[in-house]
């Protein structure tokens, strides 16, 4: 937290001993420190985004910060109601966007804690990843490209509110690479040529 409020230009904060022997510690100041607990958090996560034994430790202790905040400050603890859920929103588009780094069983597992609203942005993540995938798409499969198993499928379907939506999505998707495909055939090389009698 210090680190952050040296770079961000902010009033330092006390120190540690300081703040140990205190009557009263303001709100905004604990918060900073939350802040401060998860960014070293988020240096101990993995490129699949999983805590080292390290991270899962420090994120545990900031649970139970936050919640003793929580409980000494009810409107801190609406706040952080809203803010979470909007947090929570966040990570579920990650995933969606990211979905094709983990396996069919990590994704699973995933996916079974997702609310209403977090499986509409997980959708939303899933999309943006696949449009990225299909403008680097050469050809084959499209849907196969996007579930590469049947146990990734079954995950997926998930996060569809009902075995329609999923076949919808799917539909689209090949849809999606048929177009390119006609597209790339009409601007492509020599036939494009031979049609304009070049």
């Amino acid at each position: 937290a210090v680190d952050s409020a040296e770079r961000k230009g902010e009033s330092l904060l006390p120190p540690l001993s300081e703040l140990e022997n205190a009557d009263f510690v303001s709100t905004e100041l604990l918060h900073k420190i939350k802040i401060g607990l998860d960014k070293v958090i988020a240096a101990e996560k993995d490129a699949f985004g999983r805590l080292s034994k390290k991270g899962a430790e420090l994120n545990q202790v900031k649970k139970e910060f936050n919640n003793k905040l929580k409980e000494l400050n009810p409107e801190y603890a609406a706040s952080n109601a809203k803010f979470a859920d909007e947090a929570r929103i966040q990570e579920a588009f990650d995933l969606g966007s990211t979905y094709n780094k983990f396996d069919a069983d990590e994704l699973a597992f995933k996916i079974k804690n997702l609310n209403k609203d977090e499986k509409e942005a997980f959708r939303v993540g899933l999309l943006s990843n696949a449009k990225k995938q299909l403008s680097e798409f050469k050809g084959g499969n499209f849907v196969n490209k996007i579930f590469s198993s049947d146990k990734q499928k079954a995950a997926m379907r998930n996060v569809f509110d009902t075995p329609k939506d999923y076949q919808d999505f799917v539909k689209q998707l090949q849809y999606s690479a048929d177009k390119l495909k006609t597209t790339q055939k009409v601007l492509g090389g020599s036939q494009t040529q031979e049609r304009m009698g070049l």
